[in-house]
């Protein structure tokens, strides 16, 4: 297997590529632009704006996704009407980072204080049912939450 650039240069943080038959493709971050970009079968480059940071994208099983937004999450539903929920902390020095899914469906998403100060944030998981529970303190950057 040899692998192929396919585009040119379209993200300054590109993070969490995915891909999902649902989407018909590739999903991945532009983190500090808060835009979704997607790659279309004819290499073409969709860039969705869906808030001031979006650090993890992945598919829901009805269709569309479940985004980690800089203090929270959004749903985005199969006809791409985004949702927003409610801010999981009101502390505008932390941002979410990274994040993913549980074989029960729970997206699981770190956060990491601005100034990277140590045990400046935490781990939150976003259940089904839409709630959203706060996991784990103490964290300084959670990153590699797949």
């Amino acid at each position: 297997m040899r692998a192929e650039r396919v585009t040119g240069s379209v993200a300054y943080h590109g993070e969490g590529p995915v891909w999902s038959q649902r989407w018909g493709g590739l999903r991945w971050v532009d983190m500090l632009a808060g835009d979704i970009l997607s790659l279309d079968g004819d290499g073409t480059v969709r860039r969705r704006h869906v808030g001031d940071v979006a650090a993890a994208v992945r598919p829901r099983r009805d269709g569309g996704a479940v985004i980690a937004v800089e203090r929270g999450f959004t749903l985005e539903d199969a006809d791409g009407t985004l949702t927003p929920l409610a801010p999981a902390w009101s502390d505008d020095g932390v941002r979410m980072n990274e994040g993913g899914c549980d074989p029960d469906g729970r997206f699981w998403c770190g956060s990491m204080a601005y100034d990277r100060r140590p045990g400046g944030a935490a781990v939150y998981r976003l259940d089904p049912d839409r709630s959203v529970r706060r996991v784990l303190d103490g964290v300084t950057i959670s990153n590699g939450l797949e």
